[in-house]
């Protein structure tokens, strides 16, 4: 296509449309420049006594430098930028851009150089063309006067000739807004043919996230002259950012008859202002992080260090720069390893391992450390970053682990001669002279084993447990090991101490001897908390042993007992089967169980197995009794689970309904750490003595129970989870409305059901008009709103029992109606856009309406055996079409 002629020269058509233009040599020295370049970069003038070499003027006040050297009207700090770009010029890129600073006047500059070549690829000149980062006033003049070029049929081809070989992009456009002309440059930017341009062509070189943006800006151009940035996307998958400004054109009668502009490619700019904000937002992130992170260049010369490899080596930030990281070798490392780094390196890979280093102070410590190699955009190793973690400590630990996962490995069968195997490793890791493990045996202290010096650990615990938690501040029932008071040490003799604990209950005492004070670590104490749970592990099966040969008698009848209980997880018929199993096993009169209330002062009676005629009382209450003589009073206010077992009462009880028992014996429930209730196994008739193997039986089944109780709890538990679920399943986590899969699943049954029926099934369609532009300009909270509201009032719309309202994608939604009639779909359509635009969420980006609208499609028919569901969700979504196609904020109906 060409361009019509204008009327002025090309020189003066490109000194108004270009801003600043120059052409100069490969040394740099200017063939022509326009006035405005003249204007803006002027030769610099020195007086004559600054510089003897240099004639004076005839006005005797100075004199100007060689004039036609471009680098002399550049500031120093510009120059070698700008005999870089020159450089990186060449046939394979023929085209740089660059921008400089003129600080005679505090403005920035865009620079687009351009090479002109001979045969063999050589360059011959340079053309660039400078713009005014300040504004764009430049190029609405630039337009304007390219606008009038069109009057001109005489220098047409001149023109062609400018469009042609011109550093900018530049087209021409039709009133729709469809090409009519690009010149080589803009086809060169936007990686696509002229005739591929052309018409609406070019649409399809836009990035698709900027394509609404320009047609946008496009829409404004009749009010002047417009520009926008966007993105090309080249064939090649690469983006090109460029600088977009057009002007309108109108013909002799003042009609619109399409717009003219320039694309100026700023990709380099943008890349770099992209790259200044990564690197701002990683020297906060190195300077933030924990690890400290060391930057070398090429040679190894650090060139910065954070404040992490500060506080860690030591040395400061002054004393490190211009240094190599040899200033940190220990000597602990071969020649080899750091030739083996060194040469994974330039390989350009990555090297991994943990260094041993000095500190400033001379202190060794262990490093963990990566070390990376950094490329510049040719893919040339510039830099090398190290980040590395303090791993002093983790390698002591992790050492002395292996010591005990290798003891763990060699323990025998035998729980007796492995807490002694556990004990002499405590005191060997640990430094002690001595160490202890004594077995707690009700309130004394028993020696189980001994390692090494151990006199001093043995008198100073012939005491009771309980005088030296009295001493020590601690206490039997005291929190868990890694809580204070498990572990403590007694200066006057010498002695680190910890208590072993099954669960809650203290079950011995670990000591360790020294004749100096230990300097304790954090490390130090996990590793005497990891043994003395181990020691309390062998503890546990020691006393699972004994307890073994003590219950071979009743294991028959607490196997059938733990059975059924366990058979079911509903407690109704757990508890009325336990408490017979229980009455008959142990030939009582009664045994009762009896659940306590949220506030735990009442208990209700559960169920009962009795042989009374009389009843038992169905509550308990656990208020205004005489702590002194009730039974209960352990249970009423208890401190551990230690203080809840089994209770004989066979005193006169003050327990309502009790009064006449000759004998009972009660049992805690206790449903993990909280007392659920109580059985209780009772003797009305004669006083009964109930043996330790009874109450143990008793025991062992209120811990079944408990075990029941939590089971039917979690029971309760896992069918709301699975209520949730199933709700989680069918409903759209954001609107609350019914998600995409029970849309599915409920169309089919409608469609099954009207097919049966015969009955007209409705579909209404939903979209929100313009909602991206929305997301874009109110962000994704407020869409996210937006979407719940509208939701809310399609729901509160829409009221048919049978009838179901969906969230189909991202802003669609879908209504199903069974037994939808044609006029009742059109009243549903009205009135379920009535009411979301009545919301009146504003919506500035919307073209339909300054409130947030709907586009509704609607259709409904009576199914037919050889139609599916998709047939009539095709017509719905046909009528949405037409709506949108008819303006948005509307609704349209399929016919029937």
């Amino acid at each position: 296509m060409r361009p019509v002629r204008s009327s002025k020269s090309i020189w003066d058509l490109l000194e108004h449309l270009c801003e600043c233009i120059c052409r100069f040599d490969p040394d740099g020295r200017i063939i022509i420049a326009n006035a405005a370049f003249e204007q803006a970069f002027p030769a610099p003038v020195v007086p004559a006594s600054e510089d003897h070499n240099v004639t004076e003027s005839a006005s005797g006040r100075g004199t100007r430098l060689d004039s036609l050297q471009l680098l002399t009207r550049l500031p120093e700090g510009d120059r070698s930028r700008l005999r870089s770009a020159c450089q990186r010029i060449s046939s394979t890129q023929q085209q740089v851009t660059l921008t400089l600073l003129n600080d005679d006047i505090g403005e920035g500059w865009h620079w687009t150089i351009r090479g002109i070549f001979n045969g063999v690829g050589e360059v011959l000149e340079y053309q660039a063309i400078i713009q005014p980062l300040s504004g764009l006033k430049g190029v609405e003049e630039d337009l304007l006067q390219l606008k009038n070029c069109w009057q001109s049929q005489q220098e047409a081809s001149r023109y062609q000739l400018l469009a042609t070989y011109a550093p900018v992009g530049i087209f021409q456009a039709d009133p729709k807004g469809d090409l009519t002309f690009v010149n080589p440059r803009w086809c060169e930017i936007a990686g696509m043919s002229a005739t591929s341009a052309l018409k609406e062509g070019w649409k399809q070189a836009i990035h698709p996230d900027d394509i609404d943006r320009v047609l946008t800006v496009w829409n404004r151009i009749q009010e002047g002259l417009v520009s926008c940035e966007f993105r090309f996307v080249t064939p090649g998958k690469r983006e090109v950012w460029v600088l977009g400004s057009s002007a309108p054109l109108y013909d002799q009668s003042g009609q619109f008859s399409g717009a003219v502009g320039t694309v100026l490619e700023i990709t380099e700019r943008k890349q770099a202002e992209l790259q200044q904000s990564q690197l701002q937002q990683l020297s906060r992130a190195l300077e933030q992080c924990g690890d400290n992170v060391i930057i070398t260049d090429r040679e190894g010369e650090i060139v910065y260090v954070n404040s992490g490899f500060e506080r860690l080596t030591g040395y400061s930030e002054a004393e490190a720069i211009g240094a190599t990281p040899s200033i940190l070798k220990s000597g602990f490392h071969s020649r080899d390893f750091y030739q083996k780094l060194w040469a994974t390196l330039r390989r350009g890979q990555v090297f991994y391992a943990v260094f041993t280093n000095k500190k400033k102070s001379g202190e060794l410590f262990a490093e963990q450390k990566t070390i990376t190699p950094l490329r510049d955009e040719s893919g040339k190793i510039t830099h090398y970053i190290s980040t590395g973690k303090d791993v002093t400590e983790r390698q002591r630990a992790e050492a002395r682990l292996e010591q005990v996962n290798r003891c763990f490995l060699n323990f025998s069968s035998d729980p007796m001669e492995n807490i002694g195997r556990l004990t002499a490793l405590c005191g060997t890791l640990l430094n002690a002279t001595g160490a202890i493990y004594q077995r707690r045996v009700n309130e004394r202290l028993d020696s189980v084993c001994t390692w090494g010096m151990v006199r001093a650990c043995e008198n100073a615990t012939q005491e009771s447990l309980e005088a030296l938690m009295e001493e020590s501040e601690a206490s039997a029932v005291c929190p868990r090991l890694e809580s204070p008071g498990d572990t403590w040490y007694e200066a006057n003799s010498g002695i680190w101490r910890t208590l072993v604990r099954t669960g809650d209950r203290v079950v011995g005492l670990l000591s360790l001897c020294y004749r100096t004070p230990p300097e304790q670590t954090a490390d130090d104490g996990r590793l005497l908390g990891i043994i003395a749970t181990a020691i309390a592990i062998e503890e546990e099966q020691h006393r699972v042993g004994e307890a073994l040969r003590r219950q071979m008698e009743r294991e028959r009848a607490l196997s059938n007992l733990a059975h059924h209980i366990h058979r079911s997880l509903e407690l109704s018929d757990i508890l009325p089967a336990t408490a017979k199993a229980v009455r008959e096993f142990l030939k009582s009169d009664s045994v009762l169980i009896y659940a306590l209330n949220e506030t735990g002062t009442q208990a209700q009676m559960v169920a009962e197995a009795t042989i009374l005629e009389t009843g038992n009382p169905n509550q308990i209450l656990f208020k205004g009794f005489s702590f002194k003589t009730n039974c209960l009073r352990s249970y009423r206010t208890p401190q551990t689970r230690d203080n809840l077992q089994v209770r004989v009462c066979d005193k006169s009880c003050e327990i309502q309904g009790f009064e006449n028992s000759k004998t009972h014996m009660i049992a805690p429930i206790l449903q993990g750490s909280h007392l659920w209730g109580v059985i209780i196994a009772q003797n009305s008739q004669a006083y009964r003595h109930w043996t330790e193997s009874e109450q143990e039986f008793l025991g062992q089944v209120s811990t079944q129970l408990g075990i029941a109780t939590q089971q039917s709890k979690l029971y309760e538990e896992l069918k709301i989870a699975n209520s949730s679920l199933q709700n989680l399943a069918t409903i759209d986590g954001l609107t609350q409305v019914a998600n995409r899969r029970q849309f599915d699943t409920f169309l089919a049954q409608s469609w099954q059901r009207s097919l049966e029926q015969q009955k007209p099934l409705g579909i209404i369609l939903c979209d929100i008009d313009f909602f991206k532009p929305y997301n874009d300009t109110y962000g994704h909270q407020a869409g996210d709103d937006c979407l719940k509201q509208v939701a809310g009032v399609i729901s509160e719309t829409v009221t048919d029992e049978d009838s179901l309202v969906a969230r189909y994608g991202g802003e669609e939604f879908v209504v199903v109606i069974n037994g939808a009639k044609p006029q009742k779909l059109v009243t549903l359509v009205q009135e379920i856009r009535g009411a979301v635009e009545g919301l009146r969420v504003p919506h500035r980006r919307s073209n339909a309406h300054p409130w947030v609208t709907l586009s509704v499609g609607a259709a409904s028919l009576i199914p037919r055996r050889e139609w599916t569901s998709d047939d009539l969700l095709r017509r719905a979504d046909q009528a949405l079409y037409q709506a949108k196609a008819d303006g948005r904020n509307c609704g349209r109906i399929a016919e029937y």
